[in-house]
């Protein structure tokens, strides 16, 4: 799931992903122009809904993939009795785990132009 997470951030799908949501903003835009053409004002802003919910979902989708994170890591750090080799190696990733899952964003860089 972290790998999975942390693959929006890879160059190229990160790169995809905001061509996608500039591409959408363009058309949302062609269509508020179209609307402000045919029926005056006042402007419908759709563009920056649609802004505000993208965002909100990347910001949802990062808290629950944390939340779940967190949640399998604590059950990993509960139920291993160190017992074998593979605990202790498990129990020794699991803070770079928590560092790792504490900073999980989906880099939104340039996605928002003007």
């Amino acid at each position: 799931m972290l790998a999975t997470f942390n693959f929006h951030n890879v160059a190229t799908i990160n790169g995809n992903l905001q061509a996608i949501v500039i591409l959408i903003r363009a058309e949302i835009y062609d269509a508020e122009t179209l609307h402000l053409a045919m029926f005056g004002p006042p402007r419908v802003h759709a563009r920056d809904h649609f802004d505000e919910w993208i965002q909100d979902h990347f910001a949802r989708m990062a808290y629950r993939t944390r939340a779940w994170a967190t949640r399998v890591i604590n059950n990993l750090d509960l139920a291993a009795d160190g017992n074998s080799p593979i605990e202790q190696q498990i129990r020794a990733l699991l803070p770079q785990l928590r560092a790792t899952v504490s900073t999980l964003v989906i880099n939104q860089a340039g996605f928002y132009p003007p």
